[in-house]
């Protein structure tokens, strides 16, 4: 999959996309600077919640956490709110608890529902 950060659709099969919105993207694009590895792990993890959520994830919001100083992103999906968070399980079990320590806290992952 190929990414690009901003307003724009990423292609993800012949009928369907996914939009990353990234909120704030100077703040988000200094972060990532200063964080080295931060937007090769974001793209993974955004990667991967796409295989577990498939087309139920079809917005991810990426924005600069005020109290911290780390990037927030958050899967919107259509989903009820135990399937949503069954999945969400299902990407900390099988890739984020792998990849966290990565980050340097520098990153969290979350849902919100459409």
């Amino acid at each position: 999959m190929n990414y690009s950060f901003g307003t724009r659709a990423v292609p993800r099969a012949a009928d369907s996309e996914v939009v990353i919105r990234v909120l704030r993207s100077y703040e988000v694009l200094a972060l990532m600077e200063a964080t080295p590895g931060l937007s090769d792990l974001l793209t993974e993890a955004i990667e991967h919640a796409v295989l577990v959520f498939g087309i139920s994830a079809s917005l991810f919001v990426l924005e600069p956490d005020d109290d911290d100083g780390s990037l927030f992103l958050t899967i919107q999906t259509d989903l009820s709110v135990d399937e949503a968070h069954h999945l969400l399980d299902d990407v900390f079990d099988d890739w984020w608890l792998q990849h966290c320590n990565r980050a340097g806290g520098k990153l969290a992952v979350g849902l919100s529902f459409a």
